[in-house]
């Protein structure tokens, strides 16, 4: 009686911890597959935001740096036509 009451506990504590596993798995497995979504949606929506905005701030110093260029370069021009 004894034997069959051990193998019986045994039995029950393989099952739990069998149970336990697959639920640890499954949570591992979730978690891994909610984070690649995650890393899929910042590349897909974020770095073109990123790269977007850092062209637009290079836009628009080389163009504010454009614009002073030729301000001066016409005032030049106008200064030496105008006193030569």
């Amino acid at each position: 009686m004894v034997v069959v009451e051990v193998v019986v506990v045994v039995v029950v504590v393989v099952a739990i911890v069998a149970e336990t596993v697959k639920v640890v798995v499954v949570v591992v497995v979730v978690v891994v597959v909610v984070a690649a979504v995650a890393v899929v949606v910042v590349l897909v929506y974020l770095v073109p935001v990123v790269i977007f905005y850092y062209y637009n701030y290079y836009m628009y110093y080389y163009y504010y740096y454009y614009y002073y260029y030729y301000y001066y370069y016409y005032y030049y021009y106008y200064y030496n036509c105008y006193y030569f």
